[in-house]
């Protein structure tokens, strides 16, 4: 850089990793719940995110930052269900509502008062909305014959 211009960057937020997972102490859990989540979905959310080992975390984020799928996803040619929490922070619901009206025949739901990890933060409701989506496209998952590896 040249003399008296000054770097401007956008604060960007720390995400710690311990040698073996995701830091859930870093202040990751309160941008991913809900803003009703209780203490025991917070701890679950915590658990959940402690286990998941730091590098596929990292290379996972990279990817999904740095890549512009949009064009893609018209060409999505398979059944897909858009599940977005009321209170996502990470993905907006506006935005997983435009990848819904992207993919072609896609459907969308949005659960009221929780966050990113909506099928931790409210299972049942995740559950109930994802059977529904599922059940018409039961006989899709019966047609796939994959040989086993093993005699």
């Amino acid at each position: 850089m040249g003399a008296g211009r000054a770097r401007c960057q956008e604060p960007r937020r720390q995400t710690h990793v311990h040698s073996d997972g995701i830091d859930a102490q870093s202040g990751l859990v309160e941008v991913l719940a809900g803003r009703k989540a209780t203490g025991p979905i917070r701890e679950s959310l915590r658990q959940s995110i402690a286990a998941v080992h730091k590098d596929a975390y990292m290379l996972a984020v990279r990817a999904i930052v740095t890549t512009d799928f949009r064009a893609l996803l018209p060409q999505i040619c398979v059944p897909t269900f858009v599940v977005v929490g009321e209170d996502d922070r990470v993905l907006p619901p506006s935005e997983s509502a435009y990848l819904a009206r992207m993919i072609p025949g896609a459907r969308f739901a949005q659960l009221i008062e929780t966050g990113h990890l909506c099928n931790i933060e409210s299972s049942e409701s995740f559950n109930t909305v994802l059977r529904e989506f599922l059940a018409p496209h039961r006989d899709l998952a019966t047609t796939l014959h994959i040989p086993s590896v093993y005699p």
